[in-house]
């Protein structure tokens, strides 16, 4: 069989990531009947928690390649919560973040009653979040 690279599994934890982000947008959705609307939050829980669990298995296997192979090496890097562009994802993420809460703010206050563009800037900025911390 072959062995997964550090990089496949963050690559799969971002796949993840997105997986279980997915359910912001579910939210849009305007269901007609209360059985209807009971299948869409089990979809959407079922996706969340099956999506974080997956994405911080692969996190947390990376990591523990990556330490085992960093034995004896200085750290130095910041934890991905305080650290900002790093990677080109990490500034993609950083940058989609800033515009998606400057975007949500702007709505908000404007008053624009459009849930599907509240959604979806939502979504972005729950998964550029997400990837900031991880990349």
């Amino acid at each position: 069989m072959k062995k997964i690279t550090i990089e496949q599994k963050v690559r799969l934890a971002l796949v993840f990531s997105v997986i279980s982000s997915l359910p912001v947008l579910m939210c849009a959705l305007n269901v007609s009947s209360d059985k209807a609307e009971k299948i869409v939050i089990f979809i959407a829980s079922a996706t969340f928690w099956t999506g974080l669990l997956l994405e911080q298995c692969f996190l947390w296997l990376a990591a523990s390649e990556r330490r085992k192979a960093e034995v004896g090496k200085k750290k130095s890097a910041l934890p991905g919560i305080i650290s900002f562009f790093k990677t080109k994802l990490g500034k993609a993420s950083d940058i989609t973040f800033i515009i998606s809460v400057a975007a949500f703010i702007i709505i908000s206050v404007a008053g624009i009653n459009v849930n599907a563009v509240k959604f979806i800037v939502l979504f972005l900025i729950v998964l550029s979040f997400r990837f900031h911390c991880i990349t």
